[in-house]
């Protein structure tokens, strides 16, 4: 079965479809992208895939194979225009030898041709040309209608990913791994439904490879539904793994001559030329390391002022071991004494991690209790991992370690009591100060006080910039990662998404860089949701596959790192009109740990779903389950995100008093609130107050891309529907551009179907968006229209006493009125809401949200009377 469904994919036996997301990332029309990663990792099965869904966009796919022979830069590109002639995409008038070197004559055939071409080039590491790169570029830059992919295993070109053109892309082991999402598709597709559990064991197991996915796929579909079949699983398939690294990467003759090197060297999980050496890889460790990188065994992971590290791939590596054990190698022992080599570099995280591995328990005892913040500061996954490996006797004897584990698992989130202003920097050294502010900053985020601790984080930042340039010592770059991501996250939550994205890009690199898997992990999924939540799908998805998942234990940290993923998966998938994908993330968050920062934007994400699945109630119980958090929240961008949504699920349930009380009550000074209230105003019919409040803010103040869209699609409705048609095609045509680029279709729905198709046939628009939003079985979003009573100041004061139980003369009384003008209040109050009855005016008015309903909220119950 397994095989039948590989080559009914067109791959190669022995290789497994590429994940949709890395084919769809590819299929960008990026001018350029680089796949650099060890052998194993689906570099060519990707390749293929690329070329293959080419021609249904238009493109003529082009493969130049690696290299057998060496081969210089003349001679590689001759054999470029031999493949481009032979494919067609160039005609013999376009190639004439010798007249020009041939990568200009490559560059000027192409140039000379319309026709779209996906050029890939195979191991180009192979080639012995180090002007090859330039050449590269030279050919993308000067031919738009050329997209070309490179693949290869080491740097001999394109080695510094940061000098990259922002319109490149770079995929790397990690971008390439498979991810439990991938497992669970792949797995699917072949038939075989796992549970949650075996996926993570396929996950651990395989460590992602994608070479390894079909011995995963072949033990899996041939064992039998049995008791202990996980215990099962994972024997035999540790079994297939193992031998099939020990036949296929390790046994290539390019890695026999280092064997003895990997062997003694894999005990490390992050190597060096001094790590290596010290494990007894000789005096030529840097050249085995190199040449390992271009034999494509272990991956290159950036340098830093420290040096150059690398890393095998964790089932190569596990492999390695295994190896070690039967050679008689101990391992624990070589962890033991790596741990103390670590210590005494003052690599602490990295100490606590070989300890931990080898189970020195006195070493990681010592260690938590005398760098606890430190750590925690540097690499909360080694601390998690190591403290809940510790034996219980251990555990027992040591309070503060139970305290700290308890910590780690269940930390509620609140903070209470005063938070301690930071020190004024004369105080404290400068070392001081940023951990000072740090701390203080995350415990003022925690309290709910999000603009306090963005101008902390600001505080603080001028601080941290000043140490960085001025020759910063290890006390500040140690924790540099852990820091970045926290001011990432603080200016996050404080709706600063430029900001935050600029500093958890800088975590990402630095958690990568440094083996920091926690902070790299949650540093790519904030960025993803920081786009998502601004409205780019694509961009948030590229940080999606960008992640790299780590431990699959159901920790709270590791719960915690993938509560923004599985928020930016369902928002990408809601704005696509992919409601089953948004369901599956959104299912994945039902449980979230005590202690969840995001939490906003987990009812973002949740309300809005609930308005796309038809089922505003969801929305109104999820607003309803973060009332307390929700009345903690000091920061204007939280309060404003919720507050719009809030309307718009209100909108949603047809309750429409209840959104324009909200909607006079929020202030229109973020984008999300002012389309939120446009929205309303539309809905209820006020088209003109729609129109006004459209354009009463600065759209290119910031990315508030999706904000903007659905500004746009109000405002050409309401024009539309007001019979100004020509003012429509502006915003009109400015929204389907928007939709073209980034994706976004769900935005089409928020306005009755018949304008979008009215608008789409004026305008002559061709966007697929706007045709799949109406080819859609999905429902429009909100009513058509709503009306509400418009009640009067006095109105609104004799049904909140109604609804006290308040007789008519009480009513009198309090409001020191006549009960003669009660009555007459009363009677036109009953009018207006088409009600005969007290309690049938009490119920009306609860409905429609004018009166508190005895479930409500305290702090959400009394609302003020809209304006007339």
């Amino acid at each position: 079965m397994v095989t039948e469904i590989v080559r009914a994919s067109g791959h190669a036996a022995g290789s497994v479809p590429s994940p949709a997301r890395l084919l769809s990332r590819l299929g960008r029309n990026c001018p350029l992208v680089v796949l650099r990663a060890p052998h194993g990792f689906g570099k060519s099965a990707l390749v293929t895939g690329w070329l293959e869904s080419g021609p249904s966009t238009g493109y003529l796919g082009v493969r130049i194979p690696p290299p057998n022979r060496p081969t210089d830069t003349d001679g590689y590109w001759e054999l470029i225009a031999a493949r481009l002639l032979s494919a067609g995409a160039v005609g013999p008038e376009h190639v004439r030898p010798g007249s020009e070197p041939w990568a200009d004559t490559v560059r000027h055939a192409l140039e000379d041709t319309s026709t779209p071409v996906r050029l890939a080039l195979e191991r180009v590491d192979l080639v012995d040309a180090p002007d090859l790169e330039q050449q590269i570029l030279d050919l993308v830059e000067a031919c738009h209608h050329v997209d070309v992919v490179v693949t290869m295993t080491g740097r001999p070109i394109f080695a510094d990913s940061h000098l990259m053109d922002p319109a490149h892309d770079l995929l790397d082991g990690d971008s390439l791994s498979f991810a439990r999402d991938d497992i669970r598709h792949l797995f699917s597709e072949n038939g075989l439904d796992l549970h949650e559990e075996e996926i993570d064991l396929v996950r651990r197991l395989t460590g992602g490879l994608p070479s390894l996915m079909p011995s995963a796929l072949r033990v899996t579909a041939e064992l039998p539904a049995l008791p202990h079949r996980l215990e099962i699983l994972e024997r035999y398939l540790a079994a297939a793994v193992t031998a099939q690294i020990r036949t296929t990467i390790l046994a290539d003759p390019r890695v026999a001559p280092r064997r003895e090197f990997l062997l003694t060297t894999s005990t490390a999980h992050t190597l060096s030329s001094e790590v290596a050496a010290f494990l007894g890889g000789g005096p030529n460790s840097i050249s085995h390391l190199e040449a390992l990188e271009s034999s494509g065994v272990v991956e290159h992971l950036g340098t830093t002022a420290k040096g150059d590290f690398w890393r095998l791939p964790s089932a190569v590596r596990a492999a390695l071991l295994e190896a070690q054990r039967e050679a008689g190698i101990d391992p624990g022992a070589d962890l033991t004494r790596l741990s103390q080599y670590h210590l005494d570099r003052n690599d602490k995280a990295a100490a606590l991690r070989c300890a931990a591995e080898a189970e020195a328990w006195p070493a990681v005892v010592r260690l938590l209790t005398t760098r606890w913040y430190e750590l925690l500061g540097s690499d909360l996954t080694a601390v998690r991992e190591a403290i809940f490996k510790l034996p219980e006797s251990v555990i027992t004897a040591y309070p503060r370690l139970r305290e700290g584990r308890e910590l780690l698992a269940g930390l509620d989130g609140a903070v209470t009591g005063h938070v301690p202003e930071l020190e004024h920097q004369d105080k404290l050294d400068e070392t001081s100060t940023i951990r000072t502010g740090s701390h203080r900053a995350i415990m003022l985020r925690l309290a709910g006080e999000y603009t306090r601790a963005a101008a902390v984080t600001r505080q603080v930042g001028e601080i941290l910039d000043r140490a960085l340039a001025d020759q910063p010592d290890e006390q500040i770059t140690y924790g540099l990662a852990f820091t970045r991501l926290q001011r990432g996250l603080t200016y996050q939550l404080d709706g600063n998404f430029g900001a935050s994205i600029g500093e958890l890009v800088r975590a990402h690199q630095l958690g990568r860089s440094r083996g920091i898997d926690f902070t790299a992990r949650n540093s790519a999924y904030n960025i993803a949701l920081s786009w998502a939540l601004v409205g780019e799908p694509q961009r948030a998805q590229e940080w999606l596959a960008h992640q790299r998942d780590g431990s699959t234990t159901d920790s709270m940290t590791e719960r915690l790192v993938e509560v923004g993923g599985h928020a930016a998966r369902a928002l990408v998938a809601l704005d696509t009109l992919d409601i089953d994908s948004a369901r599956a993330a959104l299912g994945r968050l039902q449980r979230l740990p005590p202690v969840t920062e995001l939490w906003p934007f987990v009812v973002y994400a949740r309300c809005r779903y609930a308005i796309a699945s038809a089922d505003p109630h969801i929305g109104l119980r999820a607003l309803d389950q973060c009332s307390e958090p929700r009345s903690r929240a000091r920061g204007s961008f939280v309060t404003a995100l919720l507050d719009a949504i809030e309307i718009e699920v209100h909108l949603a349930d047809g309750n429409a008093w209840r959104a324009i009380q909200l909607a006079e009550s929020t202030p229109k000074n973020t984008p999300w609130s002012v389309a939120a209230s446009a929205r309303a105003r539309f809905v209820t019919g006020d088209h003109d107050a729609a129109i006004v409040t459209c354009r009463r803010f600065n759209w290119f103040s910031g990315p508030y891309t999706r904000p903007h869209l659905e500004a746009l699609v109000v405002e050409a409705a309401a024009l539309y529907s007001t019979g100004n048609e020509k003012a429509a095609v502006q915003p009109w045509t400015q929204a389907c551009g928007i939709s073209e680029r980034t994706g976004i279709r769900s935005t089409f729905l928020t306005v009755p179907r018949h304008v979008v198709a009215a608008l789409h046939d004026l305008t002559g628009s061709s966007s697929h968006h706007v045709t799949e939003a109406l080819a859609s079985r999905s429902a429009e979003y909100y009513p058509a229209a709503l009306s509400f009573p418009a009640l009067t100041e006095r109105e609104n004061e004799i049904l909140a006493g109604l609804a006290e139980g308040l007789t008519s003369r009480e009513i009198a009384s309090k409001l020191v009125i006549s009960p003669a003008t009660v009555k007459s209040f009363r009677t036109s109050l009953y009018g207006k809401l088409g009600v005969h009855t007290r309690r049938d005016a009490v119920d009306t008015g609860r409905r429609l949200g004018i009166v508190a309903s005895p479930a409500d909220p305290p702090a959400r119950a009394h609302f003020q009377s809209p304006r007339p």
